[in-house]
């Protein structure tokens, strides 16, 4: 077995890796030796246990001491393990490693006297991530274990490696019973567990109009399936710990809790912004003494159902206040932070050990560095911060804004969030992820927190993050798509990883090019419909507009051409055996077509409409816009298919009312609301 046989099955890449051999383990002559008892090792040992009994039926004991001879034998031992062992590694946990040994690291040594091995951790965490490596090391035939014979000097560049999701409820699971959507959030937590990613962010208040659990003390708050989400929270907080995840409950945005100011009027918020003709306002008021009561009390019902080690709380997401400026007396972002502060404060009375986490969003923008300093050093921090520097961005730039750089140089606790899939729902591209999380590594930053909504269908935007959150000079991104084509047994990884590759850059050319209203999931044509009501509006086309336009003949045009070439080529490439790549590939092929035919309308019209930079006669351009309507609305037709499909498939939550409508649907209707001969000319 050679070291790149071994190398291709680790998922994510050790940062040392010696292969010697392989040694053929009858299971029955196997043990397990748990040299301390801390809780991680305690964890990794029946996990291991229990993985090789899957395998080869055999019952492996869990011992404290070594059985007598004869026996093959996994040492598992934190870097405080007896004295019986030293003499295995008589040198210092990192002395031969150059590099950071980063967080949960571990190192692995092949026995020769009983062709077993020991796994030592620097702390008892690491334990239990280096058991992950023991696992995907072995393999099994006809009952027997074949281990290779291995060295491994290993650790993450980030402490937290994770997601954030929606509740766990029947109104936002894939399945429609408990039993079924149980098993479905075990086997995500399961895929990432064993990637070893570490965190999962779940939000349990203000998403969908309520709360996700059944409230004593407000049960008007109460979601229409709490019930449901309440047990499943129970049972998967439970699982999730056991499988080594930081599972955290999340308090979202400001914006979401107008439930609440529609109970107690008292509580809403009465300042507004006028906004496009509009008045916006928070949805409450966080100045006002009852609503941190109200947030005490969902909190204090929360800690006793879950007795979570972490809260995690969103500040407002947009930057409203809830009083006239007139009438504030400090920042309205620091208001909600002491308050969410001023509730775990009281919890801790229960348990002091309990963390917070407070997420700065594209609302708290420039605020960021003043509410960091302001508050007490044991908070930790997500930076999501708005298409400009973080969570929505897809351009090639660095997301970390040099306050946040700052800080965590400073020693405060970050970490970034930012999406980690794409179609349907946020246009995420590998490519950039894979940057951002160097850009975060480099920057100090403590964590990386991934946005993901559905599973399996982002099972490679998750490969992606736990390969790099882990080691993020371990595999280029073509080696990491490499990596996952072989984890799934396609006939040629090579061909399978340039055809992610050639998708990925498909779906930057489309996402750079309609950079509006990327973080909402269906902004996938925000643009280019913003381009087809132009036209059938006859509006008047500027100097600016024409710039624009003259910029997309140069640009748009034939970077999407060039994203359609690219999107079959990747299609011919693949390997059947990943179904919804093949799917997400076809459906992207017709946005693709349906982003250049808007475009190249928009083109025509401003051309036609713009007298002083007219440049030459198209006799048939009513002809040419009826042509591209109906190119358009063919592409929409073959593509709404694929697009339910798709949510199908995907698991995505989000799945309830998207039929009979699409983004595809309704481009189609507004191509057919255009009156072709009623768009006018600069002529007419």
């Amino acid at each position: 077995m050679t070291h790149n046989d071994v190398l291709i099955r680790l998922a994510p890449k050790p940062k040392k890796l010696n292969v010697y051999g392989m040694t053929v383990i009858n299971p029955s002559c196997l043990a397990i030796c748990a040299l301390d008892q801390s809780a991680w090792t305690r964890q990794a040992a029946a996990e291991l246990a229990l993985f090789i009994r899957q395998k080869t039926k055999a019952l492996i004991p869990v011992v404290r001491e070594a059985p007598g001879k004869g026996m093959t034998i996994i040492y598992l031992a934190s870097e405080h393990d007896p004295q019986c062992l030293r003499h295995e590694f008589m040198d210092p946990f990192f002395a031969d490693f150059t590099a950071s040994p980063g967080f949960h690291s571990y190192r692995i040594k092949h026995l020769d006297g009983n062709n077993g091995l020991i796994l030592q951790g620097l702390s008892s965490e690491g334990v239990y991530w280096g058991m992950k490596t023991i696992k995907q090391l072995m393999r099994f035939e006809t009952r027997q274990v074949i281990l290779p014979k291995v060295s491994v000097l290993d650790g993450a560049d980030l402490e937290e490696r994770g997601i954030w999701t929606q509740p766990f409820g029947l109104s936002t699971c894939p399945y429609k019973d408990r039993a079924r959507s149980l098993r479905h959030y075990k086997a995500w937590i399961d895929w990432m567990s064993d990637h070893k990613m570490n965190l999962l962010e779940v939000v349990v208040a203000g998403e969908g109009g309520g709360i996700g659990f059944r409230s004593q003390k407000h049960p008007e708050f109460c979601h229409a399936d709490a019930a449901d989400r309440e047990y499943l929270l129970k049972h998967l907080f439970l699982y999730g710990q056991s499988r080594g995840m930081r599972m955290i409950p999340i308090f979202t945005h400001g914006e979401h809790y107008d439930f609440i100011a529609n109970k107690f009027p008292e509580v809403a918020a009465r300042h507004a912004v006028r906004h496009h003709g509009h008045d916006v306002k928070l949805a409450i008021n966080f100045f006002h003494h009852k609503t941190e009561a109200i947030f005490r009390d969902l909190a204090e019902e929360l800690f006793s159902l879950l007795n979570p080690k972490e809260l995690c709380f969103w500040l407002s997401e947009n930057r409203l206040h809830s009083l006239p400026p007139d009438k504030q007396t400090k920042s309205e972002f620091l208001q909600e932070a002491e308050m969410f502060y001023g509730i775990v404060e009281h919890l801790r009375k229960t348990k002091p050990e309990l963390e917070v986490k407070m997420c700065l969003t594209q609302g708290a923008f420039p605020e960021n560095l003043a509410l960091i300093h302001a508050m007490p050093r044991d908070v930790k921090w997500i930076f999501y911060s708005g298409e400009r520097f973080g969570t929505y961005n897809i351009r090639p730039i660095n997301p970390i804004h040099r306050d946040i750089a700052n800080a965590a140089r400073d020693g405060y606790w970050l970490s970034v969030c930012m999406p980690t899939r794409g179609i349907p729902a946020r246009p995420a591209v590998f490519k950039i992820m894979k940057a951002n999380i160097q850009h975060s590594v480099e920057a100090g930053l403590r964590g990386f927190c991934g946005m993901s909504y559905s599973y399996p269908a982002d099972e490679l935007g998750l490969f992606v993050e736990s390969e790099h959150t882990w080691n993020s000079t371990g595999r280029s991104l073509d080696e990491t798509f490499r990596a996952y084509a072989a984890s799934l047994g396609v006939k040629d990884p090579q061909k399978q990883a340039e055809a992610y590759r050639l998708f990925d850059d498909a779906n930057f050319a489309h996402g750079i090019r309609n950079a509006v209203c990327l973080g909402q999931p269906f902004g996938s044509f925000s643009r280019f419909q913003n381009m087809l009501e132009r036209i059938r509006d006859n509006d008047k086309v500027d100097e600016l507009i024409m710039v624009m336009a003259d910029t997309m003949e140069v640009d748009d045009l034939p970077v999407l051409a060039k994203a359609v070439t690219d999107i079959a080529q990747a299609i011919d490439l693949a390997d059947k055996k990943d179904p919804l790549f093949d799917l997400r590939a076809r459906y992207l092929r017709h946005i693709l077509r349906i982003s250049m035919a808007i475009a190249r309308a928009f083109y025509m019209n401003c051309r036609e409409k713009s007298w002083d930079l007219y440049k030459g006669d198209w006799a048939d351009f009513h002809d040419e816009l009826r042509r591209l309507f109906r190119a358009i609305r063919k592409d929409a037709t073959a593509g709404a298919p694929l697009y339910r499909r798709l949510v199908q498939l995907e698991k995505w939550a989000k799945s309830d009312g998207l039929s009979p409508k699409t983004p595809l649907a309704f481009l189609a209707d507004l191509t057919k609301s255009i009156g072709v001969d009623k768009v006018k000319t600069s002529r007419d």
